[in-house]
């Protein structure tokens, strides 16, 4: 069998990490063995972003794509790397401006059975889904979603980037990274999200979210070597 990277138990804790390397083995051992490499041993463990942040790139990249059992993976690792409740929550508010309901509500549906599975009063958990669907059923302003007080300046452009790229939307993605680095952000952290969404979006996303940054590099005079 693969070894098993030690980057699985800091990102979700020993227990859910051997489910997870049990699923990947279950699925096939040689997906697994290329995952624990690759996906793990490389680009999880990259210096740059920090766990919490790959974390949150992970769940936004998923949630837009729609992709539900590995959603509920990665709010578990997110809730493990230090985000809160209440930064997902907002996170998928912010979603459902930028991508729709329909893939926040599948996301919600998730985010239940998580909380459901970490023990997590089912008075709260009640309260919040139906906060949250509530909300879903109502059009928002945009400016409204974007001043809620849960996530941080960067956690939000992080957010408005990796959606847009996970899309695939070139004009979108353009936008997005020209709002993150006109808020002060990092060119090296964006190109940073870029290289983890490899993983989970694939090449030909990554490759167009870095095509849109050399886009705006130009727009602007040069903004480093890429």
């Amino acid at each position: 069998m693969p070894k098993k990277s030690i980057v699985m138990d800091a990102l979700y804790g020993s227990n859910n990490a051997d489910k997870v390397y049990s699923r990947l083995q279950e699925l096939d051992p040689i997906l697994n063995q290329e995952i624990q490499e690759i996906a793990y041993d490389h680009f999880w463990a990259r210096p740059g972003l920090n766990i919490r942040d790959k974390s949150l790139v992970t769940v936004v990249s998923l949630m837009t794509l729609g992709k539900e059992e590995q959603i509920r993976i990665h709010i578990n690792g997110f809730l493990n790397a230090g985000g809160t409740l209440d930064n997902l929550k907002e996170t998928l508010i912010l979603l459902s401006t930028l991508i729709g309901n329909h893939a926040s509500n599948k996301s919600l549906v998730a985010l239940k059975e998580v909380l459901t599975e970490r023990s997590v009063n089912h008075l709260l958990i009640e309260s919040l889904i139906s906060e949250m669907s509530d909300f879903f059923k109502i059009q928002h302003d945009f400016n409204h979603v974007w001043n809620q007080s849960h996530l941080s300046i960067i956690d939000k452009n992080v957010i408005s980037v990796a959606s847009a790229v996970a899309i695939g939307d070139q004009v979108k993605t353009e936008q997005a990274m020209n709002t993150y680095l006109g808020a002060g952000c990092s060119l090296a952290d964006l190109k940073n999200i870029l290289i983890h969404q490899i993983v989970y979006c694939g090449f030909p996303s990554a490759m167009n979210g870095f095509a849109a940054l050399k886009n705006i590099e130009k727009l602007n005079g040069g903004l480093g070597t890429l």
